[in-house]
């Protein structure tokens, strides 16, 4: 997703903000006696000031700031450890509330009502607790990348798309193949609270690129813990939700009921008798 430039104070108070919020409180008081301790064992003096000399200018202005800054800063910095603690507490608190919204919700479509950013933070919460490092991307450009994931001394490439409507197509994954390879990454993620179009799968099987869509990315979550749920999904293996070859819609497993195949099972389109497409 695009994201506005920042200041520098939004800057740091986002990089503080994705710390435990127990390091950056721990991290407040050790800041202040730090700069406190420079500030009080420091003898200022005064400088002479020659505005034909540059390098008098240059001390001159590096006294000067020096007073300023430091003083400022004792007070500053701590401030905005102390606040950066209290929106990772408040940030962690709401991540786990909707992780557990989504636990005991039985419905897929819980995840179509988050927006993008509480989606992404969804994702990465996830990821979090599969026993990954998880590092959001910075501001500018990032190849479509929201999320980079560690495990193993392995880096993945995440890309989160909280789609309400549309499918993600096949350009989306091209694109996150190229970023997996320029980057030298060993694998890619799409995460999207919804479907892929038939093409997307079939571009991705092969590829290091793993397809998680809302049904099974729901899946995951509500059931990461039990042994008959394969994460991460093998980028060889057929997609767990088939796609109908009719309406590109998702299918489930049916049981003929007659004809020559009765009692046999096969994929049939969820919205069936709408559509009529059918895999075996």
């Amino acid at each position: 997703m695009p994201r506005r430039s920042k200041s520098l104070i939004e800057g740091l108070l986002d990089l503080f903000s994705t710390w435990p919020w127990y390091i950056s409180l721990f991290l407040a008081p050790i800041t202040y006696f730090s700069i406190n301790l420079i500030v009080q064992s420091h003898t200022w003096g005064t400088v002479e000031i020659d505005i034909n000399d540059p390098t008098s200018m240059t001390a001159y202005m590096a006294h000067f700031m020096g007073q300023l800054l430091l003083p400022l800063l004792q007070f500053a910095l701590p401030a905005l450890l102390i606040l950066a603690s209290i929106v990772s507490l408040i940030n962690a608190l709401s991540n786990q509330q909707r992780y557990e919204r989504v636990i005991q919700s039985s419905e897929p479509a819980v995840l179509k009502t988050v927006d993008w950013e509480h989606f992404e933070q969804l994702v990465g919460e996830f990821f979090s607790r599969e026993g990954y490092h998880v590092k959001p991307t910075p501001t500018g450009p990032d190849g479509g990348i929201d999320l980079r994931i560690e495990r193993n001394g392995q880096l993945y490439l995440v890309q989160c798309k909280q789609w309400k409507y549309r499918k993600v197509p096949v350009s989306v994954v091209r694109e996150l193949f190229g970023v997996v390879i320029a980057e030298g990454a060993a694998g890619g993620f799409i995460v999207t609270s919804g479907e892929l179009t038939h093409d997307a799968h079939i571009f991705a099987k092969g590829k290091p690129i793993h397809i998680i869509d809302g049904e099974t990315f729901h899946r995951f979550v509500r059931q990461r813990e039990k042994a008959a749920v394969r994460f991460p999904p093998s980028p060889n293996t057929r997609p767990t939700t088939q796609v109908c070859p009719k309406c590109e819609g998702p299918m489930v497993k049916r049981i003929a009921r007659r004809g020559p195949n009765r009692g046999e099972s096969f994929w049939g389109c969820k919205r069936f008798p709408k559509c009529h497409g059918t895999r075996p």
